[in-house]
């Protein structure tokens, strides 16, 4: 079943067959240190989840690009993963936008926040262009191949999307 769609893409809810392409991606993620590694069933767990969604993203052929998990909580919506196969597709840019959009017009949320590791430059970029600010930064908040990396937080609220909406259509 479809979550959104944008010109390219399109957002359905995760199904059992996704999920090797979605196990596959965060191998090469997880190897540069821009997400943590999650078993099979941390993922069906989250797919489980009521207040969470577990989304797939796909290409207008049905090919597979990514996935992202959302969750919600206390007027709060969390982007809390979002791994693209492909990165210089201009994929991210057009998800994250959309997802902007469906946070402050389909829902009722007051903020939008994500949390980026320091070393994800490019994702830090994209995210400031899209008009997202830095919270804070967790210091040393997560070890990768022995070496510890910085956690940032990022936000937009709904107060801050209204000012600057034509930035989102």
């Amino acid at each position: 079943m479809e979550f959104l769609r944008t010109n390219r893409l399109k957002v359905v809810y995760t199904k059992d067959e996704y999920l090797r392409d979605i196990i596959e991606i965060e191998k090469e993620q997880n190897d540069n240190g821009f997400v943590s590694l999650w078993s099979m069933s941390k993922h069906l767990n989250s797919m489980e989840k009521n207040d969470s969604l577990h989304l797939t993203i796909l290409d207008n052929n049905d090919k597979f690009v990514g996935y992202m998990i959302i969750n919600f909580e206390n007027k709060n919506m969390e982007l809390m993963r979002i791994n693209l196969k492909n990165r210089d597709e201009g994929y991210g840019f057009e998800i994250i936008q959309e997802i902007i959009r469906y946070a402050f017009t389909k829902t009722d949320v007051n903020r939008l926040w994500l949390d980026v590791r320091h070393i994800n430059e490019r994702g830090i970029y994209l995210y400031k262009k899209l008009g997202f600010v830095k919270e804070g930064e967790l210091r040393e908040a997560v070890l990768h191949k022995n070496k510890f990396l910085n956690v940032i937080i990022m936000s937009i609220l709904r107060s801050e999307y209204e000012k600057n909406i034509f930035r989102y259509s």
